[in-house]
């Protein structure tokens, strides 16, 4: 059995225990009490976040483009509605 999934990731991602900095495989056996185990084989393609914000006058910008956004003001902290889409936010 085969599965591929993308994960998204700031710096690096653990899994059991395991820290990641790249994509990877993983290679898991289901045993059977039927001698008829399974083995999973599973890809991993980590994609690496762009975090920075460049503030430019009264407006924040996201560098990633590929992403959407919460954008939160810390005082006092309030999550701004509809607001996930823009990369771009003017305060």
């Amino acid at each position: 059995m085969q599965r591929y999934d993308t994960l998204m990731a700031c710096d690096s991602i653990e899994i059991g225990g395991i820290t990641f900095h790249s994509s990877f495989s993983y290679n898991y056996t289901f045993s059977s009490n039927t001698s008829c185990d399974t083995v999973l084989h599973t890809y991993y393609h980590l994609i690496q976040i762009d975090t920075t914000i460049v503030q430019n006058g009264f407006t924040l910008t996201a560098h990633d483009t590929s992403c959407s956004y919460q954008w939160i003001r810390c005082n006092p902290l309030v999550v701004l509605p509809n607001d996930t889409l823009n990369r771009t936010r003017h305060l």
